[in-house]
């Protein structure tokens, strides 16, 4: 009972400080937890909400006049409302442009405007990067954008020059200035132009012989918008394949009977009639056709194999070692060189490609293990 009492006492207590009135003005500059405050930029603001408006405040809890219906966040700033109408703030709350849209989204890399039942492109600093013009906007990247007419037809714009490529867009793969475009049954390649003609019947990233992979994933592909601006294609042409640059330059024609991408060791082989050519990607240099074998051991340097004579290559296509040594395999050394073999006795080559241990011994060993690096 006497229990029983206590807990009746606590709720009738409870009870008479929940009707405590709150003043009218502190339930006014009660937070709501919509707000949004940054961590660590003083120049980047976030948003509260107060009396039923949006304003901005910084994380010194400094704020701007709440006088939005709704603020949201978009890309490297806001998406703000006004009686019905859109515009966009940047990262320090201020507004960009006009209040003049009737919708705004984030699509892609930058924000999808809607006026008066037409969609358009702003840049992220508001700058228009297609006109409010188009029934339909799918997506794209810096240099190019899928739109799509009342009828359903999809064509590709440039969009600087907002001229639309001929015919109907089939495929679309877009990275961050490039884009594999198929349209009359055929694949190319194009940016702000067109930089590989539409003759091939395949072009990927990774493409293997005989197989297409195109329509694997979406038919219009937006998942590499964030990928480097520069790197290699493999193109598909009457069953053989070649390789080309993102910005067009043909690095080898579809004569090839394999294009073999090492991507960790930064080489690409293609292969031709049984004999490899190298390419590394980094120098964007080329060897011809001449190797039997290619392979590498460890990290930095290509071994190959040329008229049954082992040489290496560094990463950048520089020649390490002459192809003179014997074809029993080129090997590095504890971080010392190269152990190379001619005439059946090993010497060491360093990085540089300097001889530093002559080949005149039946066999060369370190003290690695003993922990002697420098000794062999």
């Amino acid at each position: 009972m006497k229990h029983f009492s206590i807990i009746c006492t606590l709720l009738i207590f409870s009870t008479s400080l929940a009707q405590v009135p709150v003043p009218r003005e502190e339930m006014r500059m009660e937070i709501s937890p919509a707000e949004r405050v940054p961590d660590r930029n003083p120049d980047q603001a976030g948003y509260y909400q107060q009396d039923g408006k949006y304003g901005f405040v910084f994380p010194d809890n400094t704020r701007k006049e709440a006088v939005y219906d709704k603020i949201s966040s978009g890309r490297n700033g806001f998406i703000v409302e006004q009686n019905g109408l859109f515009g966009i703030a940047d990262k320090k709350g201020e507004l960009i442009g006009k209040l003049e849209y009737d919708s705004i989204r984030v699509l892609n890399q930058n924000y999808l405007v809607k006026k008066k039942n037409k969609y358009g492109l702003l840049q992220n600093d508001g700058k228009s990067l297609l006109s409010v013009k188009y029934d339909k906007i799918l997506g794209g990247n810096s240099t190019a954008t899928l739109v799509q007419n009342k009828k359903g037809s999809v064509q590709l714009v440039f969009n600087k020059s907002e001229k639309k490529l001929p015919g109907k867009v089939e495929y679309a793969n877009f990275y961050h200035n490039t884009t594999i475009i198929k349209s009359g049954g055929k694949f190319g390649l194009v940016t702000d132009k067109v930089v590989v003609p539409f003759e091939y019947d395949s072009i990927a990233q990774s493409l293997t012989k005989n197989k297409n992979p195109q329509q694997k994933f979406s038919q219009f592909d937006f998942r590499h918008l964030n990928s480097t601006n520069a790197f290699e294609m493999l193109v598909e042409k009457n069953g053989k394949l070649g390789l080309v640059s993102s910005e067009g330059e043909l690095i080898y024609p579809p004569e090839n009977d394999e294009i073999i991408r090492e991507k960790v060791m930064g080489y690409i082989l293609a292969k031709k009639n049984d004999l490899f050519s190298i390419y590394f990607t980094s120098s964007k240099q080329k060897t011809d056709f001449e190797f039997s074998q290619v392979r590498t051991d460890g990290y930095g340097f290509v071994m190959a194999t040329k008229n049954n004579k082992q040489g290496a290559f560094d990463l950048k296509g520089k020649e390490i070692v002459p192809f003179e040594y014997d074809n029993t395999g080129i090997y590095q050394l504890s971080g010392l060189g190269l152990r190379v073999t001619k005439d059946r006795k090993k010497g060491i080559i360093n990085k540089e490609g300097k001889i530093i241990i002559p080949p005149i011994y039946d066999d060369i060993n370190t003290f690695y293990e003993g922990g002697f690096r420098e000794l062999l």
